[in-house]
């Protein structure tokens, strides 16, 4: 009975043996070269489909914080309402010039009148040579001044000022969270292109792990289920990598909106792979003492609620007589008797509110209800501060142990992949380990650089919220 050579009962000779040898050696020879050409293939088009930089713009951070603060509109219109609040504080000063304006009068009327006021003394001479005229011109200047005014004038310059040092404060802040949140924007885009080309380099490496298992199972090495592992891990890569090219493209037109552009410009981004320095020890209490006097939206909130109070001074002020000077000086004319002899008289005038008191009554009710909101809007922007400074704590430390599980993960996972591939390639590793140190391999390379860029931002967030200054 003859010998079987593959144990399935099959009898075979030795010549059918040898020549199947010699098949399957010739398979294995030409194994590697087919390998490198399938793989190499599959690379190109992985790499055809993400988005090419050759267009890109090039683009550091103190570029991106410069174009935000010029172009971003959130910054635009910080500037413009602090300009407004400087203007109505100078028409606040105006007021105490008072009025003046030139006047003028046409009148044609049923009859001759007097085309200047009778003068004294009245005597029957007098009377004729007064100039009579059915149709009169009359212009000149008028003015009125406020002497007292029960210190409205004052109170409302005084509200004015504070109401443009509250804009200002709130400008700078506004440009300080622009400032933020371009370099956080700027960050973002950074680390999802790190992420999009760890993802690319794994998607790569899986590409060439698949070829080489189809072989496998070609040559009989391997299992058909164990190929289908590696088939389902190079699929996950490819979702994963279209994910990714996705949020590339939606954190570059975030950035692009921040910096007032368009959405459509893509940027190759110079790095900052700078790991920040600590900062000194600080306690929780010296944070929140340094918020409450360098915010400077928390000023703004304060100096607001000042202006309030101005404001409703102001219209008690109301209720005071008033006093002021008045005048004008007028050149009147005739159409029959030609140029008449100027005008020109000066009044003290004294006004004592009676009736418009009824009104001014609930004025005052109003603006000191509206005084009282902005008193509580400060309070609540103090507690939102100390609230913030907390917050700000918790994601530094947060940052800080992600950054660092994110380097220890970052140089174990290479390693452990390399030893996983080693032991696979001699035949005493498993599929699923290999896939496994892969995975993690990716996730610690990803992690590094999410982890870097979250504590530069966290470090950013605090000095925000502090108002001690920019990132260390």
């Amino acid at each position: 009975m003859g010998r079987s050579a593959s144990g399935a009962g099959c009898p075979l000779d030795r010549r059918e043996i040898a020549e199947m040898r010699r098949r399957r050696a010739g398979t294995n020879d030409r194994s590697p070269r087919r390998a490198a050409q399938l793989a190499a293939f599959a690379c190109w088009l992985s790499l055809a489909s993400v988005p090419t930089a050759a267009r890109a713009r090039h683009l550091t951070l103190p570029e991106a914080e410069v174009r935000a603060l010029a172009a971003s509109p959130a910054a635009r219109v910080a500037r413009l309402e602090a300009l407004a609040a400087h203007e109505r504080s100078m028409q606040a000063y105006a007021r105490h010039l008072g009025e003046g304006d030139l006047v003028a009068s046409g009148n044609r009327f049923e009859g001759a009148r007097l085309v200047r006021p009778i003068t004294g003394p009245i005597t029957p001479a007098t009377m004729a040579a007064m100039p009579f005229d059915r149709d009169q011109l009359h212009f000149g200047a008028a003015w009125q001044i406020p002497l007292f005014a029960g210190g409205a004038l004052v109170r409302g310059d005084r509200a004015a000022r504070l109401a443009e040092r509250a804009a200002d404060a709130q400008a700078s802040h506004a440009l300080d969270e622009v400032r933020y949140n371009v370099r956080a924007a700027y960050r973002n885009v950074l680390a999802t292109r790190h992420a999009l080309d760890v993802s690319l380099a794994y998607e790569q490496a899986l590409t060439q792990d698949d070829v080489s298992a189809r072989l496998q199972v070609e040559t009989e090495a391997w299992s058909a289920a164990d190929a289908a592992k590696v088939s389902f891990a190079l699929a996950s890569a490819r979702a994963r990598r279209a994910a990714l090219t996705a949020q590339l493209q939606s954190s570059q037109a975030l950035l692009a909106a921040i910096m007032g552009e368009d959405g459509a410009v893509t940027y190759e981004l110079e790095d900052i792979p700078d790991e920040p320095a600590a900062l000194p020890q600080r306690s929780l209490a010296d944070l929140s003492d340094a918020a409450q006097t360098g915010r400077r939206d928390l000023a703004g909130a304060r100096a607001a609620a000042e202006a309030q109070e101005e404001r409703a001074g102001a219209v008690r002020a109301g209720f005071w007589p008033q006093l002021a000077l008045a005048g004008s000086y007028l050149w009147n004319r005739g159409r029959d008797v030609g140029r008449v002899p100027e005008t020109y008289e000066v009044t003290l005038q004294l006004r004592i509110p009676i009736l418009s008191d009824v009104g001014r009554v609930f004025a005052a009710r109003e603006a000191d209800a509206v005084a009282a909101q902005a008193a509580e809007r400060a309070r609540a922007k103090e507690l939102e501060v100390r609230g913030q400074v907390v917050d700000a704590l918790g994601r530094l430390d947060a940052a800080r142990a992600g950054f660092d599980a994110g380097k220890a993960q970052r140089a174990l996972g290479a390693e452990v992949a390399r030893v996983e591939k080693l032991k696979l390639e001699s035949g005493r590793g498993k599929v699923e380990d290999y896939l496994a140190a892969r995975a993690q391999a990716l996730e610690g390379e990803t992690g590094y650089w999410q982890g870097l860029y979250g504590l530069q931002s966290a470090y950013d967030y605090l000095a925000l919220v502090t108002g001690i200054g920019g990132t260390p």
